[in-house]
């Protein structure tokens, strides 16, 4: 009783205790910018008991809980992104590389059977200009040469399949006692084909009309390593190293080209095929249907015609184009992922308010179950809502209450 006589006499109007309490306002509001929800709710409660009558105190009361409310629901959903695929998605964590080579294909036919197509991937960053004659020779975009020829490798021939001898083709037997299972020895080198000219190996033409050179300055060039890769055939690629030195004809590259098919372990000789190294110009290599590709590498050849297919034998290009790369492909899907998310993106006319939102309304109700989506929209406005009702003294008393109980 004593000290609140004393408070009266040195604060007979209250203006201290009313200026505290505004400092203890203004302190909580920035506590609560900063989620301090905690201090923030001391901070009024001690302002709520030097000024009870204060309105302002009680409402940012309300505010705190509505605030620490959100922000816990916001914590919920960032913890959820975090432990779901998500994040890994879009930060790319733990996900494969894609490829952003450009890709091609071609689709072969062996004695009128299709085979399933053969994929490439161009190493344009090594061989751009290689690459690129590829490209449209595959694409047939550049129409026809000066000279009349049809630069398109649609209709033409793999001509020529070498294979690492001439020997008959050798298998092993699973079992020791010759009981077991037959395998055949695997003895591919490497197949041949682009001649768009002569289709036997006699021709071919670039896209820039002349022969152009080989990509392999500084050394910097892709090896001949292992099978599957794809190479210039600027003159007639040969097995024996100093066949190879003889035959070889530098800066000749037209349209003809060659995919190596060596696959032998280190024993055995290694898939590499070295004497190619600095010779023949590798600027791809096969991503899908090498399965094709070998099998093109058992057809019957001429061994006394450089290894030609025999003519009883037709190996067609029947088909080939261009592709979209991993990276493109990915982007692509993701685009159509979120167009089934987003109907209205889907309307050309995005001007038409009306039809974005009938199409939104109309998947919504559909993914529901709650009727067809067939049925006629009508467009529905929300209720008008009137403004809150404003506290009534009861209302004070109850939020006055519930700040003194507070822990």
């Amino acid at each position: 009783m004593t000290f609140q006589v004393l408070e009266r006499l040195s604060d007979p109007l209250g203006a201290e205790r009313e200026q505290n309490a505004k400092a203890l306002f203004r302190r909580a509001k920035a506590r609560i910018g900063r989620s301090e929800f905690k201090l923030a709710r001391a901070d009024v409660k001690v302002a709520h008991g030097l000024t009870p009558s204060s309105r302002e105190v009680r409402d940012l009361w309300d505010s705190i809980k509505e605030r620490e409310e959100t922000s816990t629901a916001s914590e919920d959903q960032v913890y959820a992104r975090m432990t779901s695929k998500l994040m890994y998605r879009e930060y790319n964590v733990g996900k494969k590389k894609l490829s952003s080579y450009p890709r091609v294909y071609l689709e072969v036919a062996i004695d009128g059977v299709r085979l399933p197509r053969i994929v490439f991937e161009l190493f344009v960053d090594r061989a751009p200009k290689t690459c690129e004659n590829f490209r449209c020779l595959c694409t047939g975009e550049k129409g026809t040469s000066e000279r009349g020829t049809r630069l398109h490798y649609k209709g033409t021939k793999f001509w020529r399949g070498l294979t690492i001898d001439d020997l008959p083709p050798e298998f092993i037997n699973e079992s020791a006692d010759g009981t077991g299972r037959q395998f055949e020895i695997w003895k591919g080198f490497l197949v041949q084909g682009g001649d768009i000219t002569g289709g036997d190996g006699t021709g071919g033409e670039s896209i820039y009309g002349e022969p152009f050179e080989d990509e392999l300055g500084n050394y910097d060039y892709v090896k001949h390593t292992h099978p599957g890769l794809l190479s210039m055939a600027g003159s007639l690629p040969m097995r024996d190293k100093a066949a190879e030195e003889y035959m070889h004809v530098p800066h000749n590259n037209t349209s003809q080209f060659f995919i190596t098919t060596k696959a032998k372990n280190q024993a055995q000789g290694g898939q590499g095929i070295l004497h190619f190294d600095g010779r023949h110009c590798c600027f791809g290599k096969v991503v899908e249907g090498m399965k094709t590709v070998n099998k093109m590498n058992k057809v019957p050849v001429n061994a006394a015609l450089f290894h030609a297919f025999l003519d009883e034998h037709k190996v067609e290009i029947v088909d080939c184009g261009q592709l979209l790369s991993e990276e493109e492909m990915e982007a692509k899907r993701e685009e159509d992922e979120f167009q089934k998310l987003n109907p209205v993106f889907m309307i050309p006319d995005k001007k038409d308010e009306e039809e974005a939102v009938e199409v939104i309304s109309r998947a919504t109700w559909a993914g529901l179950g709650a009727g067809e989506a067939d049925e006629p929209f009508k467009p529905t406005h929300p209720p008008h809502r009137p403004p809150p009702a404003k506290p009534t003294p009861e209302d004070d008393a109850i939020r006055s209450a519930e700040i003194e109980d507070d822990e």
